[in-house]
């Protein structure tokens, strides 16, 4: 049933994917298994979010983040932390979120985890930009990268590099933006990735402009509008 669940929210069918969860859950009251109890709330919790209802979510997280805690499933509670953390950024309130954030990080690094541990990491590294710590931006970024290329998830370590550029932009550092760019579209290259490159050459693009580079940022602009006209991309062709 749980998975199920997850077959409908993919597809975007929320209120199937609802009945699936809340029948999985009926079956693990009766059976007393607290710890999946709790793993099936955090997924209940993503629908209403995704629905834009973020008191329903709000108060499903936290349900979820008791239950692991009593059921010891670290693991469960961490994605509820994260969960209200990412509820609370979406929000703007960015305190909260770094709190929750920065408690699911503790577990993490309790795990083991690198890859989860460095989706943490970026998510604080979020919460810092959105603070306007750019300093804490791009050091908590760049621990997260380092931990993604020890692990040499590539497609992960191109996602990294475009938030890193993000910020180098924003503090008005484009040499570093660029190089960050770069060497995220160089990896996409490597790996074929097309659906992400896009998104790379519109960054690339953007520096280009803001150097006074209109013949480098148009062409990289063109190359990106290219391709997702290849690939049928019509939202990111908007970009």
């Amino acid at each position: 049933l749980r998975s199920m669940g997850a077959i409908y929210f993919y597809r975007a069918e929320y209120e199937e994917a609802l009945a699936s969860h809340n029948r999985s859950i009926e079956l693990q009251r009766e059976l007393g298994d607290l710890s999946g109890y709790a793993e099936n709330l955090n997924k209940v919790g993503n629908i209403h979010l995704f629905r834009g209802d973020n008191d329903k979510a709000e108060a499903v997280y936290s349900a979820a983040l008791a239950l692991g805690r009593q059921s010891g499933n670290r693991l469960a509670e961490a994605e509820s932390l994260n969960n209200l953390g990412v509820l609370c950024y979406n929000t703007g309130q960015a305190e909260s979120a770094l709190s929750h954030f920065e408690a699911c990080l503790a577990i993490k690094r309790a795990i083991g985890d690198r890859r989860s541990l460095a989706r943490s990491l970026n998510n604080i590294a979020l919460v810092f930009e959105m603070k306007g710590d750019f300093d804490g931006a791009i050091r908590t970024h760049v621990e997260s990268l380092g931990l993604i290329r020890a692990i040499n998830d590539q497609g992960s370590i191109v996602s990294g590099l475009s938030n890193l550029a993000n910020v180098y932009e924003k503090m008005g550092l484009y040499a570093d933006a660029m190089e960050a760019c770069r060497e995220g579209l160089s990896i996409s290259e490597s790996i074929g990735d097309r659906w992400v490159m896009p998104y790379t050459l519109n960054a690339l693009g953007q520096i280009e402009l803001w150097l006074g580079r209109l013949h480098e940022a148009r062409e990289a602009v063109e190359r990106a509008l290219a391709m997702t006209r290849q690939q049928g991309q019509r939202t990111e062709e908007c970009l």
